[in-house]
């Protein structure tokens, strides 16, 4: 403990510095801070889109969240020009499943139970509000998406490195980096290529 103490107090340190202007404005504001929240929470019976049931909106809500990054996406397209199209595209979608995999069979280990608290508690965002799925609510799952993403990386190149030692690891390397070509071409003419986003 004593070798991360710097770790942990430098860790703290900029938790403080993250959090600390938000909550000055919230205590500042509270009602601004906590307005939006209220006005599309599936507890407030005064949306109409809000479910009769909470409870079982919710469930509803954490499978179309869930849903949204491989099956369909978010429908507004004032939030996602590419409605209602899943958030990911194959390949990407296909490896953040894998690596997603990996870490809830392994949510015992300390960092992989990090991430998937933080990718859960992000997701609650869309969970607990109306019209879900939500993208820009969760847009802070972004990286840590790509960290299961990597998660899949970094487990192949690790067993081909021990399959098939130092050659296996270069073949699947380069393999990899194919992939990662057809992706981003995939993902530029997804995007550059939409008549929605005005280019």
């Amino acid at each position: 403990l004593g070798r991360r103490t710097a770790g942990i107090l430098v860790f703290f340190l900029f938790a403080w510095a993250t959090v600390a202007p938000v909550m000055t404005y919230y205590i500042k504001f509270p009602l601004q801070g906590t307005g939006r929240i209220k006005e599309v929470s599936i507890m407030n019976n005064q949306n109409s889109n809000a479910p009769a049931d909470a409870i079982a909106g919710a469930a509803a809500n954490f499978r179309l969240s869930m849903l949204m990054f491989n099956q369909m996406g978010d429908s507004r397209s004032r939030d996602n020009a590419l409605a209602p199209q899943p958030m990911l595209d194959h390949w990407t979608g296909v490896l953040f499943l894998l690596g997603f995999g990996f870490a809830l069979y392994h949510w015992k280990r300390p960092f992989y139970a990090f991430m998937l608290l933080a990718f859960f508690g992000t997701l609650s965002a869309s969970i607990i509000s109306v019209e879900a799925p939500q993208s820009l609510r969760t847009a802070g799952n972004i990286p840590i998406v790509y960290f299961f993403v990597a998660v899949f990386f970094d487990r192949a190149l690790d067993l081909a490195r021990r399959a098939w030692s130092a050659v296996g690891e270069k073949l699947l390397m380069l393999a990899l980096a194919v992939l990662l070509l057809v992706v981003a071409d995939s993902n530029l003419t997804r995007y550059f290529g939409n008549s929605n986003y005005g280019w």
